[in-house]
């Protein structure tokens, strides 16, 4: 990758002008391209689509009406009351529609009318009339049955009209009277009530008045659509200016408008002061911070012409896929640009450390590309979500940081101003840090953690706000009157309106299926709620419903055929003449049809609030309006009744419709099966499914995110441990912004979610920034941290402007954008600061300074299945068994044996499953340890005493005090018989002479500690006093690479082998013939010749090579896999490097050192100098921990010592 660009460089910066005119083809092309765009406007494009839930918002948004307007007139009631006010509003609406007319020249709106129009109302009425037996139900006839059963029933009722006609009455009444003086077909026309679903209403005069009288309400509808803001605006302006007018001539009355129209206006303009405000001011202080921070202003511009070459970039190829793209997506862009800024800014930033601007594009392209792969990975995920301008903003997002990046490598380099004056990066000079910074950062860790724990606890609850209203910006007098508006229509906080919806792929399909199921839901909710049900049932009758109330109207009037001749006699008899109710005498005897829904027309125009008409679906909605207490329960049990009876409806009616009506049957075999039965939904569930939706794409966005990113993280930095140090600070850091959001009663909505992938891409790339630069210096010793840590807070400090201005919105969502921001960008920058450096200084430093070998995954598991086992084997099995084994039997001498039999077996199985570590027993003498003796060994490791163990049963370990009473393990070391020595050896003679007798072995480290670097401590005196005392002989076992498996300090196992060897005895009658200081040097000087010689058999090429390699862990990805590959090399020439002899050699072309090191730790007597003319490479070899004092990295440029002996290693490793 890095030759890659640098190729690039070198063949561009050779020829500036090819290199401008490519740029400025290239932007050419673009900007030609991106041209082609249309943008569209709808921020519904937002919101993600669910086939089987977004009907429920469908059918809801049908229903409001989304473009009217409501114009509210209120009296002042403080002067006017009653009738005073009722005619004060009366007058001012009749202006208010004048005042309309004279300033809507261009008829924008054509419904504009204060009065209401009832004449459909009266049409239904007369066409119900005309047409009576079509719309009696089997309960009417029922009721009718019942009357006429009456004793002079007739007669009665002629009595009645006599009394009603006798009083002044409206023609209305006149013609219901003539159609059914007998009240029978009252329920036909009573059904009409069922179409206002709504209470809080009244008419005066064709007005339409709350109850009070006191407040007019006028309805028109916008002819623009809710996104288009523009067009709604001239309407807004025409509502202003209208209000102004009538105002005026009506003083007493105060007028507002509200509705989706006016709302989407102020947001508008509410939207563009806010962003006034907040761009202005932002760029103020970015232009400062970047004028202050920037050494050569005209870096400036070409870090701008980075970001609008990535924009431009990003719309020309979303151009070649697409016709058109979300305005407000590409206006979202903006936010994207805080992470696009990155990428110029690091590298302008770099050239003021690094004057070469060849050089400082070497440093930056591994972090910027990483960086921006994961990045554009996780902003491609969005491709894949349920709302379109979401996946819009993924493609855009990703293309953006694309175009950015490659401009970034190929021209930035090319026409950035190096500044005259730069601070050279300085070559570590091995000085730990302040012990002080470092105690802070230490004692910070375990509070993190803490807040951590809390944060995340909190951050399960964290909210999505699915209300629209919340992110809207209304001014008080608009909320008033939504308050007001919402009050009128329902009952707020006492009823809860359920939508009941039947579906067909016809107007008569859904009729007949709703028929069915209102027939029975109206049986259920009869029976144990109180509701009221508003809809369209009985008033628009399907064919077959027709039918079945035809036969029902001619089995009536046949059980009832006098009842025409009845009614004519008893007319006269009161008066009236024989023809006064013509109408119903006729209507008895009058041939009906069923009636299409066209024919139906009148009914058609009263009930198409309840029919929709979506393509080859049509709906039949019903409102059920039941005590919220009850909502759920009611509507999980209509839906029940919807599943279990609709099926059999449809069915039915498909037979039926194939046998009357040939052309249905073939459209719906040629359509298929495309609509359900019917559903029920209430507003709630409106916004809990695009809850649902949108958690559900939230919940996609992370998980997948973070699987990409945490993919695209392996593949980059090639080790597990660096992965997940770079993505710890997205882990944690969303634990903190969700809890501190939930604690903060800060919620997600559909606006700043969309700062999610953002914080997550920016989190990123700043943890990817900051680990490449503690990586940097650890590989090279460059100062690079504190550079790379200086770009992401500036990178930081700017978004944290950019967004966070926006606090000063006064637009909730705007503000909602701000607070996201403040919080993400706060958190990450801080996690990306502190986690990476910190966890990577307990990888590779101890106290400070650099490990020998740093910790890994791979060894830290290692560790863990070794400590595993043993609490497994300890705890679990053998101190149980230890306990039972105790208490079986008397505890005899055969008894104790084998106990230690098993120890020893334990002890000695572990040794060979020990992960990692190659085990070896040399036992050349034939040692059977059948006498009793003293055994004494270097001590190098607590792997030591397991080595001890598991020689014989019959060996017994002295240990210390808390070992010996540890209530845990206590019991095995007790009953093992290990006694406590820490009060001295001639304390404790008698008892281990007892042991003596019995034939066993005592073990003593003459150290009296573990050796740090392996090398052979002074001995003291005590172990061969111990020997003389017991008269018993001395046995030398000899312990080798235990200090390199498990050293002194390091608890955390490493790959080698570990050899112990058994030594010839020295017999009982020469101990006690030396002095005992004279044995104690004897053994010393005989261990340390010994052990030297086995260190030079032992410390081959072979075993030195995973010291080696665990040198390179943590120096890059490229430069790991280069040592991998070099030491398989170095293997296959190890009997050469074994052979090598002579006190000096020289290795030219050294490299990254792999083979300097090898020969260095095999020969540790011959001085090894590798000398390197690449600066980078030399560094890199230098630069690594614990160098041994005969081996010398060089610089090319340095004076060369003289050599016996003088290899080329990239010669040597071909």
């Amino acid at each position: 990758m890095n030759k890659f660009f640098l190729s690039i460089y070198d063949r561009l910066s050779r020829n500036k002008p090819l290199s401008i005119a490519l740029m400025l083809v290239i932007t050419a092309l673009c900007v030609f391209s991106a041209l082609r765009l249309e943008y569209k406007e709808n921020i519904a494009d937002f919101l993600p689509t669910d086939p089987e839930k977004e009907k429920y918002t469908s059918v809801y948004n049908d229903l409001s009406d989304q473009g009217q307007i409501t114009v509210i007139f209120a009296a002042d009631t403080t002067k006017l009351v009653g009738d005073e006010a009722l005619d004060a509003v009366m007058n001012a609406m009749d202006a208010f529609e004048t005042n309309w007319q004279a300033e809507d020249t261009a008829l924008l709106v054509s419904d504009m009318r204060c009065k209401v129009d009832d004449s459909q109302v009266f049409d239904a009425i007369d066409f119900i009339r005309d047409h009576q037996a079509l719309f009696l139900t089997e309960a009417d006839y029922h009721r009718m049955d019942s009357l006429l059963a009456e004793p002079d029933y007739v007669a009665t009722c002629m009595g009645n009209i006599k009394r009603i006609l006798s009083m002044p009455t409206v023609s209305f009444v006149v013609d219901g009277v003539k159609a059914d003086p007998l009240n029978l077909y009252s329920p036909s026309l009573q059904r009409l009530n069922a179409l206002n679903p709504t209470q809080g209403y009244r008419l005066e005069d064709e007005y339409l008045f709350n109850d009070r009288g006191d407040m007019g309400f006028a309805f028109f509808s916008s002819p623009f659509s809710g996104s288009d803001t523009k067009g709604n605006a001239r309407i807004v302006d025409i509502i202003n200016k209208v209000i102004e007018q009538t105002e005026a001539t009506s003083p007493d009355v105060h007028i507002s408008a509200v509705g989706a129209p006016t709302i989407a206006v102020t947001n508008a303009q509410q939207i563009k002061k806010d962003s006034l405000l907040s761009v202005s001011l932002a760029l103020v202080l970015i232009f400062g911070i970047l004028m202050f921070t920037m050494a050569r202003k005209r870096n400036l511009f070409w870090l701008g012409i980075s970001i609008l070459f990535g924009w431009v970039f990003a719309l020309a190829v979303i151009a070649l896929f697409k016709s058109s793209i979300s305005i407000i997506v590409v206006g979202i862009g903006s936010v994207i640009v805080g992470i696009a800024v990155n990428y110029p800014l690091h590298y302008l930033d770099h050239i003021k450390q690094e004057p070469d601007k060849r050089e400082a594009l070497k440093d930056v392209i591994q972090p910027l590309v990483i960086g921006n792969i994961t990045t554009v990975a996780a902003f491609a995920c969005l491709v894949f979500v349920k709302a379109e301008a979401m996946r819009d903003l993924g493609l855009f997002g990703a293309l953006m940081l694309v175009g950015t990046i490659l401009f970034v490598m190929v021209f930035l380099p090319l026409f950035a101003v190096t500044p005259k004056k730069t601070k050279k990066l300085f070559v570590d000079d091995g000085r730990a840090p302040s012990e002080t910074w470092r105690k802070i950062k230490l004692y910070a860790f375990w509070p993190l953690v803490i807040i951590t724990l809390i944060l995340s606890y909190y951050s399960q609850d964290t909210a999505f706000d699915a209300d629209l209203h919340n992110i809207n910006y209304m001014t008080q007098q608009q909320e008033k009157d939504l308050d007001l508006l919402n009050g009128s229509l329902q009952k707020e906080g006492e009823t809860d309106l359920i939508y009941v919806v039947s579906e067909g792929q016809t107007l008569q399909e859904a009729l007949a299926k709703n028929e069915t199921v209102m027939a029975d839901c109206r049986s259920l909710l009869s029976d144990s709620f109180s509701a009221t049900i508003s809809g369209p049932d009985g008033v628009l009758p399907s064919i077959e419903k027709q039918k079945e109330s035809l036969a029902l109207w001619t089995a009536f009037w046949e059980r009832h055929p006098e009842i025409a001749d009845e009614v004519k006699r008893e007319a006269i008899q009161a008066g009236f003449t024989e023809n006064a109710f013509l109408p119903f005498t006729e209507g008895i005897t009058k041939p009906y049809k069923p009636l299409s829904e066209d024919e139906m027309a009148p009914l058609q125009a009263l009930c198409q609030t309840y029919t929709l008409q979506h393509d080859s679906v049509a709906r039949v909605v019903n409102f059920v309006r039941v005590p919220i207490a009850a909502s759920e329960a009611v509507k999980e049990r209509i839906r029940q009744v919807i599943l279990s009876h609709c099926e059999e409806q449809g069915v039915a009616l498909r037979h039926c419709e194939e046998r009357s009506n040939p052309e249905i049957s073939a459209l719906r075999q040629a359509q298929g099966p495309q609509v359900s039965d019917g559903f029920a939904f209430s507003i709630s569930d409106v916004g809990n499914n695009l809850v649902t939706a949108l958690s559900d794409d939230f919940d996609y966005i992370l998980y997948v995110c973070s699987i990409v990113v945490f993919f695209f993280l392996c593949l980059s930095f090639g080790r597990l441990e660096l992965s997940l140090l770079a993505f710890l600070p997205l882990t944690v850091g969303w634990a903190w912004i969700l809890g501190i959001m939930h604690l903060g009663s800060i919620k997600f909505n559909i606006v700043n979610i969309i700062l999610a992938t953002f914080i997550f891409g920016q989190g990123d790339d700043y943890t990817i920034f900051i680990t490449e630069g503690l990586l940097y210096e650890y590989t090279y010793g460059k100062r690079m941290l504190k550079n790379y840590r200086n770009s992401v807070i500036l990178s930081g400090i700017l978004m944290f402007i950019g967004i966070g201005t926006l606090i000063f919105a006064k637009h909730p969502a705007m503000r909602s954008l701000a607070e996201v921001a403040i919080i993400g960008m706060a958190t990450v920058v801080f996690m990306a600061c502190y986690l990476p450096p910190f966890v990577f200084s307990w990888l590779t430093k101890k106290r400070g300074q650099l490990r020998q070998v740093p910790l890994t995954l791979k060894r830290m598991l290692y560790t863990f299945l070794t400590f595993l086992v043993f609490f497994i084997v300890t705890f679990v099995i053998v101190t149980p068994l230890t306990l039972i084994y105790m208490l079986l039997g008397p505890n005899t001498e055969k008894k104790r044996y084998r106990y230690h039999q098993m120890l020893a077996w334990a002890m000695g199985t572990a040794l060979k499953i020990l992960p990692g570590v190659k085990f070896h027993l040399n036992n050349e003498v034939g040692e059977n340890f059948d006498k009793p003796t003293v055994i004494i060994s270097n001590h190098q490791s607590h792997l030591d005493l397991v080595c001890m163990m598991m020689l014989n049963p019959k060996v017994v370990l002295l240990t210390t005090d808390w070992v010996w009473k540890n209530p845990i393990y206590g019991i095995i070391i007790r009953f093992a018989e290990y006694y406590p020595v820490s009060d001295g050896y001639d304390k404790n003679v008698d008892r281990l002479k007892r042991l003596v007798e019995r034939g066993y072995s005592v073990v003593v480290f003459p150290e009296g500690t573990r050796s740090e670097t392996g090398e052979i401590l002074r001995f003291h005196k005590g172990a061969f006093q111990l020997a003389q005392a017991l008269n018993v002989d001395i046995l030398p076992v000899f312990i080798h690479g235990a200090s390199h498996v498990m050293p002194k300090k390091d608890f955390v196992l490493r790959e080698g082998q570990l050899y112990v060897e058994i030594g010839q005895r020295m017999l009982a009658e020469e101990v006690t013939s030396l002095e005992t200081r004279a044995l104690a040097t004897q053994f010393h000087k005989y261990y340390l010749e010994h052990f030297e010689e086995m260190r030079r058999q032992r410390e081959d090429t072979e075993y030195v090579l995973p010291f080696v390699r665990y040198k390179y862990i943590y120096k890059g990805n490229e430069n790991e896999r280069e040592c991998r590959r070099n030491l398989k090399r170095i293997r296959t020439h190890a009997a050469e490097i074994d052979a090598l002899d002579g006190q000096s050699i020289l290795v030219k072309n050294s490299g990254i050192g792999e083979l300097a090191w090898t020969i260095a730790l095999v020969h540790r007597d011959m001085q090894v100098y590798a000398v390197e003319a690449d600066e980078d490479r030399y560094l890199m070899a230098s630069h690594t921990s614990y160098i041994p004092n005969n081996l010398h990295f060089i610089l090319d440029s340095q004076e060369l010592p003289s050599c016996n002996y003088i290899i080329d290693n990239q010669t040597f490793l071909q």
